[in-house]
Order: C-alpha cells, then structure tokens, then sequence
C-alpha cells in the first residue's frame, strides 16, 4: 500500500476568519503589501522573508526621502516608517489575540454569522479609498515629477491601510455591543407574566450576558497599551 503524504502550504493564512479569501485575509494582505507586516503564513522562512519585504520598504523610504526631493514629506515618511516598525516588533500578535478571544467568546454565547469587519464600515473603506485615489489622480495630473506621485501615494495609503486594524478592533466592540443588546431584549421579560422556570432560565441568560460582556472589558483592557501606543502613531 502506499501512503499519500500531503504537505501543509506555508502560505495558508492564519484561522482568523473563514476562507482563505475572506475579507480579513485581503485586507492583511493589502496592508503588507503597502510595507504592514502582519504574518499572513505559518512557516517562519516565509515570514522572514515578509519582514524583510517590510524593512526594505522602510530603507528605500529613507532613501528617498534624504536624496530626492521626497525630502518635503518628510514628516509622512517618518510616520510610515513608524508604522512598519512597531508592526515588526509587535507581529499584531496582540491584534490576532483580540480576534481570538471574541471569536472564543462568540462561540459560547452562540453567536452566529459574525465577521471580522462590519459591512458598513467595510463599504464606507472602500468608498474612501477611491475618493482618495480619485483625488491624488486629479491633484498630481499636472505634476511631471512621476516618482514623487507614486511615492507619496505608497506611503499615504501604507499609513491609511495601517489604521484600518484600529477601526477593526473596535468595530468588533461596536458589533459584540449590538448582538449583546439584541439578546438581552430577548431575555428580559417582566417577572409577572412569566412561570418560575422561565424566572430562573432568564437568570441563567442574564448571567451568561454578564459574563460576557466582563469577558469583552478584559479583552480590550489586555490590548489596552499597543493600541494607544498605535493610535499615538
């Protein structure tokens, strides 16, 4: 007999959402694009070589900005480079930690049909990212200097890009806030014209609530100083 031996793809995302395609995935892979790091894979060569995608995207930054005449966005520069170098130095793993909790937490209160970013925020994203494409394409089509134009468009975005994982953290708040308000509008009834049983199972309800939303303080406490430190940046 013989045996088939499949190996694990170093690029396999990490399970924070469903699908290899899911809106979470594309959003992280987007961002390292733009010099983000995030580790999008599991095997520790492939994740070398992403941070070294991303200190080479901070050197060239540098470069530019001392030899060219990208030296007048300096200050957005700085900030970019920045950005990359606490993303390097934190992996997000406080960010993936936070996406774990709440989807832990989802499960035992048996949530369903949540995601890692709000349909509406996401539509407003990208409704944003084009009106900002829209408008560096209109305030840069009488400059000559091509360079300057591709660049300060790298690094806007790359600083935009970096801020979505902060709108992400507390939308995620903002939805879990939502469906606990839905299901504690289903369990308080008034204590008059329900049975004793129905008393003590809502009791059960409004504890299971209680824990939950303890549970949702801590997480976002645990988080509490990279994300002032990244929304400092």
């Amino acid at each position: 007999c013989s045996l088939n031996i499949q190996k694990e793809s170093p690029f396999k995302m990490l399970k924070l959402d469903s699908g290899f395609f899911s809106p979470f995935n594309i959003i992280m892979f987007v961002r390292l694009i733009f010099g983000n790091y995030h580790p999008i894979a599991k095997s520790k060569q492939v994740l070398m070589l992403l941070k070294l995608y991303c200190v080479s995207v901070a050197f060239v930054l540098i470069w530019l900005s001392l030899t060219k005449s990208f030296k007048y966005y300096l200050i957005l520069v700085f900030q970019c480079i920045i950005n990359i170098i606490f993303n390097l130095i934190t992996n997000e793993k406080y960010f993936i930690k936070y996406y774990n909790t709440i989807k832990i937490n989802d499960v035992i209160m048996g949530f369903k049909r949540t995601s890692a970013l709000n349909k509406r925020i996401a539509y407003v994203v990208t409704i944003l990212f084009f009106i900002k494409f829209f408008t560096y394409t209109v305030y840069y089509s009488t400059s000559t200097n091509v360079t300057i134009i591709y660049l300060t468009t790298f690094v806007s975005y790359s600083i935009d890009l970096n801020y979505i994982a902060i709108v992400m953290i507390f939308a995620l708040m903002y939805d879990r806030m939502h469906l606990l308000k839905i299901y504690l509008e289903g369990v308080t009834t008034a204590v008059n014209i329900v049975r004793r049983d129905e008393i003590a199972a809502n009791t059960r309800h409004v504890k299971k609530f209680l824990i939950y939303y303890n549970n949702l303080l801590d997480n976002f406490d645990s988080i509490e100083t990279q994300l002032q430190c990244t929304v400092c940046i």
